[in-house]
């Protein structure tokens, strides 16, 4: 790009460029155009020594890339009371996604009708204990450097958002140092 003037400036030289994708084919782009990767948490192969791999074949070290991978995720006091307050803007966003990849033509799966029926082991739900069990266990099947976490859907109150991150903060992020 020319005559763009990105701010603030970035701290981290050289600014390291992160390439999403759930498909071998990304995974494999990502490699060959030297970025660090961030898949989807529910990729449903080996990833991690599939794109090292991939890194090997270009030419570069995997000891120099780093993986970040992400989920929604609501920490609150009670895990069924959370998911009952947060399932339906999951739903809402879930069917957008669907919708999108369908008009893309990179799957014919349908919207749901029921938020029941999402996939719950999708979403990190619950106590701090019960986030942090779930985050330990996604990375020993995902061995990954760093977690983001989804904390706001779209039309969820931004008070229980707030009161979800103010609690992972202080209760769960700490067991991680």
């Amino acid at each position: 790009f020319r005559d763009v003037n990105v701010t603030p400036k970035p701290q981290q030289r050289p600014l390291p460029v992160y390439m999403g994708g759930q498909s071998k084919p990304a995974v494999r782009r990502a490699a060959k155009h030297g970025c660090h990767l961030l898949p989807s948490s529910t990729t449903d192969f080996v990833l991690v020594p599939f794109y090292h791999n991939a890194l090997r074949e270009y030419g570069r070290d995997p000891a120099h890339y780093r993986i970040k991978t992400f989920r929604p995720l609501y920490c609150c006091e009670d895990r069924e009371r959370g998911w009952n307050e947060v399932k339906e803007h999951w739903l809402y966003q879930h069917n957008w996604y669907r919708r999108w990849y369908r008009e893309a033509g990179d799957s014919n799966a349908p919207e749901l009708d029921n938020a029941d029926d999402l996939p719950r082991s999708s979403y990190i739900v619950g106590t701090p204990d019960d986030c942090e069990r779930a985050i330990r266990e996604l990375q020993r099947d995902l061995p990954f450097d760093e977690f983001i976490f989804w904390a706001y859907p779209p039309g969820f109150p931004v008070e229980r958002a707030t009161r979800s991150i103010e609690l992972f903060a202080r209760e769960v992020a700490p067991r991680f140092r």
